[in-house]
């Protein structure tokens, strides 16, 4: 990435498929997807280049953070993901603590004052996938959840996190229905 110096997200995608048949050095897989909590703020009472600034800082708070088996890549627009191999939910649950303490107060840049907390979702392979768009998938899902849960936390991904979502997504598909069958069935 030419703004953070990351690698980015296609390296993010060969580097997993990678390590997912590379199962001599690599037993566990986990994957964390980082989103900067209401980062559009920044970006409309600022301007978008104090914003990427916003997220060179990132990348490099929470690049010097990181474990060694743990590494950072810059995905879309405010959104990071972290591979941490032979890591534990543990592990991955420690590394979000210590992200989590980055933001917990007010930040400044270049004389501007700004304030965003950062959402986390995680999930690992094999308990949660096999192969990289399912596990990038469950990870987001997890990302979403945190999102919903009110930002600022990381949600480690089960199986129940997908099951709400498609039973929220039916509920409206039935409604949706029902009114256009004049509301019969409601």
């Amino acid at each position: 990435d030419h703004m953070t110096g990351l690698y980015n997200k296609y390296e993010f995608e060969g580097d997993i498929k990678k390590y997912l048949v590379d199962h001599m050095e690599v037993d566990t897989i986990g994957i964390m997807i980082l989103d900067l909590d209401s980062f559009k703020n920044i970006n409309d009472l600022y301007d978008r280049s104090f914003g990427d600034e916003v997220l060179r800082i990132t990348a490099q708070k929470v690049s010097s953070i990181l474990p060694a088996n743990a590494k950072l890549y810059r995905l879309d627009g405010d959104e990071f993901g972290i591979i941490i191999t032979n890591g534990s939910e543990t592990d991955a649950q420690e590394i979000f603590s210590k992200i989590q303490e980055q933001y917990t107060h007010q930040q400044e840049y270049n004389g501007k004052k700004y304030y965003c907390t950062i959402s986390g979702g995680y999930a690992v392979c094999p308990d949660n996938a096999d192969n990289y768009l399912e596990l990038l998938k469950c990870a987001n899902y997890a990302l979403e959840r945190s999102k919903a849960l009110g930002k600022n936390r990381m949600t480690i991904y089960s199986p129940e996190i997908p099951q709400v979502k498609e039973r929220k997504l039916e509920m409206v598909q039935m409604l949706r229905e029902s009114i256009e069958r004049g509301f019969a069935g409601f």
